[in-house]
């Protein structure tokens, strides 16, 4: 969850969907990001928030911008954390634990390219790694 510093929820010990009733929510685009906008609404959706208004942009630092400015609150993925602008604060959404988004990779087996294999064999590294991570 991303908040601008000093909002009313970064006080709280736990923040929940629930919390975000009442709240402006800035968001992926319908058209140009179903996927993560389908997974933040049915996350709202499956708590029975109905945001206060929305804001939708394309890019998650675009969301993490205008939380900076105040605009609004966003669910960010957790890789935001790597790129989080001064004014905004992240918080772990209570009630989000299960929410996942997937990542394919499709390739050509018999392409020549050298960096084909070493691209697949880095990322089968970096899911095992994931993966084992989760386990614990």
């Amino acid at each position: 969850m991303a908040l601008p510093d000093a909002h009313a929820l970064l006080g709280q010990a736990r923040v929940g969907v629930a919390d975000l009733v009442g709240e402006t929510l800035i968001t992926y685009l319908p058209v140009e990001g179903p996927y993560f906008h389908r997974l933040v609404m049915n996350l709202l959706h499956a708590a029975g928030v109905t945001p206060r208004a929305v804001q939708y942009v394309t890019q998650t630092h675009s969301m993490l911008a205008l939380v900076g400015a105040r605009l609004g609150v966003a669910i960010v993925p957790q890789a935001a954390e790597r790129w989080c602008p001064t004014g905004v604060r992240l918080k772990d959404l209570a009630g989000a634990e299960t929410v996942h988004a997937d990542l394919l990779l499709a390739w050509t087996q018999d392409l020549p390219n050298p960096a084909c294999q070493r691209v697949v064999s880095a990322l089968s590294q970096l899911m095992n790694h994931a993966a084992t991570a989760t386990a614990r």
